[in-house]
């Protein structure tokens, strides 16, 4: 620590120096602070530049893979295999390089075997071994797989049934109702005298082809699983990686930078294959030859990764790989981007253990905990009411969005993992984060984390919590991520922007946010009880635009400034980004007329500005725009919020509902757009279709038989005066009287403040926590 004014800082790495950062402790942290000013910073010796940069690994040869050269083989120009896997699957055996020849529901169902000098091809399914001598649908295959099971010394080799005569060299086709001595065949095989295909299938009881397997060490388990004869294609078997060792072929990308960066690593493998120790000494030995140049190319905001076809699956499978570390420290993704910067150090691990009663399910249930980036954590499962595990998950991060197909990339593609849950475990990420769980509906789960961190947390479900939420951010303000759990949307906010606005105001953010979304569903018919949570999270780089629906919605870094800033929410009648987005999520479809994807997500923006904060600032031109058209090109939001003026909104609540009701018929835009106008005509009890003439509505003789007999409704004020000769045309067209002033209010039928005010029962439960 240099403390004195115009001291001089001398510098020796023992590293190529890529950036020098002088800078101060933050006491605020993570409020920014102001630089230290300095009158000069000069680098003696070689220009920063130019120093010894990382260099991209050479090119080498790609290593042939044992498991696809010997499908390959014994494949030949085999197109198809038939199989009858019933209730069956083969296990291959790692220490003996099992390779798997085809897959039937991600069961193995046909394998080549080597024991010692044996080779061995066994299928499930009898009907190949009848054929498998003369039948013209394995012409081909009988070459391949003649020359692969005699190793290509016995070309007069003839496929012989076990219980016939045969001679060396002979291949053996054996199936479960021969009769043969086990011993013999054994010594036979194992000696290389002879090869065999085996055709077997389920059934009880010892026979001779079950003690040979046996005594072969060829493993297969029954799995209760139905599964239908059909023939396999065997050709596009060759390449998969599935069921290959994860280790063997990771060691392949150890050997080749060219496979690494041409290749990208399949996601085949389980946790508990990524978890093996050799499995992760490969990972270690791929750090060890990669990182240097990987975090010299590695994509962060202040240099953006460009993509580069030369590179661009080496950045994703070091990314990948990093994810799957699971020692009690790893090495952290490359790259300098702020959603994954590490917790303060003035913060100290601690253990952490909470209890959750899933109402519904849910992929993002908070804990409270934090992965620091680095640094394993552990857990303990204390209770579970499913102790099957079954869809039960650790997520660590919520920034679930996919950026590949952006040209630059400011992160690693990969920023979030998801981990099967188990009853104890242990893994480290490379990105931190929070971390949270995914369970199915009805599971109850006490875990404990240990060496967590602990990040700021509000539950609104829980008074106290709410009460203790700003001491919590005080608290817990060196971690990066403050977590809302709303009743109906969890969400991940910078903990920076809760300091600046103060925890209260990021409380009435979360509460806006769940009461829109209960209104939402009141006002579109359907029950918000039901629903599940919403999920929020913000990036430095998303999927897709400024924000997007979905689950998780993802928005921008400056969104979790919206969300924090009660004041400007409450100030603009609602958060417009917010309310598009959850719009798109509970969009009304059967009731989104021509080009109106865009538009029905923002009608909740009328009621919602004007009946929570006696506000209404959206679609006040009140469409007019699209009446100097003479075709019907679908409406826009100004149309709705004439509505919802007029006849309040009442008018489109029980439209959207009644759409909603009706969805199984509302496909087709020619349906929806007359329904709409039979709605709006019943609605209100006035005819107003000469009105919807203003927007060029197509209209049938059904939905004017409906509307006709009742009276006209055409309003006369500041809007309809701007088009004065279309509405003169349409009304003398009509020529009838029309109402022009004050129609009646249409009632909503259903309940649009149901359960606004009220909370659900609270089902996070945290108990204190231990120090670490």
């Amino acid at each position: 620590m240099f403390t004195r004014k115009g001291e001089e800082i001398i510098l020796h790495p023992k590293k190529p120096v890529q950036l020098i950062i002088i800078g101060r402790e933050n006491p605020n942290s993570p409020v920014p602070i102001q630089p230290i000013i300095m009158s000069e910073v000069q680098a003696f010796g070689t220009l920063l530049h130019e120093t010894l940069a990382p260099q991209m690994p050479p090119e080498e040869p790609i290593p042939e893979s044992c498991y696809v050269e010997t499908r390959r083989a014994i494949a030949g120009t085999q197109k198809v295999l038939f199989v009858q896997p019933i209730w069956m699957e083969w296990r291959p055996r790692v220490d003996h390089k099992d390779v798997v020849l085809g897959i039937v529901q991600d069961r193995p169902v046909a394998m080549a075997v080597k024991r010692q000098n044996a080779r061995i091809v066994v299928i499930f399914g009898i009907q190949v071994i009848d054929q498998l001598p003369n039948a013209t649908k394995y012409d081909e295959w009988r070459h391949s797989l003649k020359q692969w099971l005699t190793n290509g010394k016995h070309n007069n080799a003839e496929f012989v049934r076990v219980e016939s005569a045969y001679k060396p060299g002979d291949i053996i086709l054996m199936k479960r109702t021969d009769k043969f001595d086990v011993e013999k065949v054994y010594s036979q095989l194992t000696s290389g005298e002879n090869s065999a295909v085996v055709g077997f299938i389920h059934g009880d009881g010892e026979d001779n082809l079950r003690q040979l397997l046996a005594r072969l060490e060829i493993e297969y388990v029954r799995n209760g699983i139905w599964t239908h004869e059909q023939d396999i294609d065997l050709q596009s078997m060759i390449p998969t990686m599935r069921f290959t060792p994860l280790a063997y072929e990771l060691h392949r990308y150890v050997k080749s930078w060219t496979l690494f960066r041409t290749k990208r690593i399949d996601d085949a493998w389980s946790w508990e294959e990524w978890r093996k120790p050799e499995v992760q000494k490969e990972i270690q030995l791929m750090v060890q030859r990669f990182d240097p140049y990987m975090r010299h190319i590695a994509p962060c905001v202040i240099c953006p990764y460009k993509k580069n076809p030369h590179t661009d699956n080496a950045v994703y499978n070091y990314n990948v790989i990093l994810l799957r570390q699971t020692g009690e420290t790893c090495t952290t993704l490359p790259g300098l981007y702020y959603n994954s910067l590490d917790v303060a150090p003035t913060m100290s691990p601690t253990n952490i253990t909470a209890t959750i009663h899933a109402p519904f399910h849910s992929g993002f249930i908070p804990t409270s905990a934090y992965a620091k980036p680095g640094e394993g954590f552990s857990w303990t499962v204390l209770e579970n009411s499913h102790p099957n595990f079954h869809d039960q998950h650790i997520r660590i991060n919520c920034q679930t969005d996919g950026i590949e197909h952006h040209g630059s990339w400011l992160r690693t593609p990969v920023v979030s993992t998801r981990i099967p849950l188990s009853a104890q475990g242990q893994t480290c990420s490379p990105h931190g984060g929070p971390i949270f769980l995914q369970l199915p509906a009805g599971v109850n789960v006490t875990i404990r984390f240990e060496n967590v961190y602990k990040h700021p947390y509000v539950d609104l479900r829980d008074p106290k919590s709410i009460e203790r939420f700003p001491q919590e951010v005080e608290k817990n303000r060196g971690v990066l991520w403050t977590v809302v759990n709303g009743e109906n949307m969890v969400t991940a906010l910078l903990t920076g922007d809760v300091i600046k606005f103060n925890a209260t105001s990021a409380v009435l953010g979360g509460d806006y946010m769940d009461k829109l979304i209960k209104t939402i569903h009141n006002y579109r018919g359907t029950d918000y009880t039901t629903a599940g949570q919403m999920v929020f999270a913000c990036d430095v780089q998303i999927w897709a635009g400024y924000g997007h629906a979905g689950y998780p919605m993802m928005g921008f870094l400056s969104w979790s400034e919206m969300f924090s800033n009660w004041n400007d929410i409450s100030s603009s009648g609602g958060s417009y980004y917010f309310v598009h987005e959850i719009g798109h999520n509970l969009q009304v479809g059967p009731a989104t007329l021509l080009h109106g994807g865009e538009t029905t997500n923002e009608v909740y923006l009328i009621y919602s500005g004007q009946e929570m904060f006696g506000k209404l600032r959206h679609g006040a031109d009140r469409d007019v725009g699209k009446w100097q058209h003479t075709t019907y090109n679908g409406v826009g939001l100004g149309y709705y919020t004439y509505l919802h003026v007029l006849f309040g909104y009442g008018l489109i609540g029980n439209v959207f509902t009644s759409a909603l009701r009706n969805s199984d018929v509302l496909h087709a835009e020619e349906v929806k757009a007359q329904y709409w106008l039979q709605q709006v005509c019943n609605e209100t009890g006035y005819n107003l279709l000469p009105f919807h003439e203003l927007w060029n509505f197509p209209v049938t003789e059904e939905t004017r038989s409906i509307c006709d007999p009742l009276p006209c409704f055409f309003p006369e004020d500041e809007f309809t005066a701007k088009a004065p000769d279309k509405v003169s045309k349409i009304l003398t067209a009509y020529g009838k009287e029309c109402i022009r002033h004050n129609p009646k209010q249409v009632v909503f039928r259903g309940d649009l403040w149901r359960g606004v005010d009220v909370r659900g029962p609270q089902f996070v439960f945290l108990h204190d926590d231990e120090e670490g």
